[in-house]
């Protein structure tokens, strides 16, 4: 948790972790699971732990580690599991912060995020809900009323697309061999030979992409080059006149 909130990405900070400790390498799955959930509900943890420690000022460890005890107890799966989560949650944490975790995890038990959400104004819920600041759901409230903004602000973020580098692969478009099982996060992009749809994180690809099998490009960039037509030895500079001579026409 430390690291993805220094910048690292999920199955990055894991990846590093297991690393660091051979004994981790057979629970990355339930770690990454973890530390996902944790990202996720985030905003709404950060709520209950100003709540329970409101005096307190946190480091980035300490704020990780207040994070990560609330949202391992509150889950469903947590139930007949509490006396290990906590023993586990006592022997990640630095011995000074010790009285307060038990602090606060004794307020655990009565936390209700339906009581919590029942006293906002509806856009700190939508706030909440769509992982944006409430200053930024009052603006889109205003400017394009509560229904639209609202379509706006859950709705999902735009694919990623990355490339085969035809010229890496032996003259082809398809996914190389050595791809294996992370073929199963790319879908094909049926109208342009070559590009795929990325599911999942990036990090996956770090090997193809530095080897150059793999680039990554926003869509409507190659689709421009694509229309373009480009050529070996092709004038582009006398093709941007010409198109530019016919727009101004």
């Amino acid at each position: 948790m430390v690291l993805v909130g220094k910048g690292a990405s999920e199955r990055e900070a894991v990846q590093s972790a297991a690393a660091s400790d051979p004994r981790l390498a057979s629970v990355k799955r339930e770690a990454l699971a973890l530390v996902l959930g944790t990202v996720n509900e985030q905003d709404i943890l950060d709520i209950h732990v100003h709540n329970a420690l409101p005096e307190e000022k946190m480091g980035i460890s300490a704020r990780a580690l207040f994070r990560l005890s609330a949202f391992s107890m509150l889950r469903l799966e947590a139930k007949g599991q509490v006396r290990r989560l906590e023993h586990s949650l006592r022997s990640i944490a630095p011995i000074e912060l010790l009285p307060k975790l038990e602090y606060f995890l004794g307020t655990l038990p009565a936390f209700d995020p339906t009581h919590l959400l029942s006293g906002m104004r509806d856009s700190e819920r939508i706030a909440l809900s769509t992982h944006h600041p409430t200053w930024w759901v009052s603006y889109c409230f205003r400017m394009l009323g509560r229904g639209e903004a609202i379509a706006l602000l859950a709705s999902r973020p735009r694919p990623r697309y990355l490339r085969v580098n035809s010229l890496k692969n032996r003259g082809r478009t398809t996914l190389p061999k050595e791809l294996g099982v992370l073929a199963e996060n790319l879908t094909r992009v049926d109208s342009t030979p070559g590009v795929y749809i990325v599911k999942g994180s990036l990090s996956s690809f770090a090997g193809f992409f530095s080897s150059g099998f793999f680039q990554m490009q926003d869509l409507a960039s190659y689709l421009a080059i694509r229309a373009g037509d480009p050529v070996p030895g092709g004038r582009t500079g006398v093709r941007l006149f010409q198109s530019t001579t016919l727009i101004e026409e």
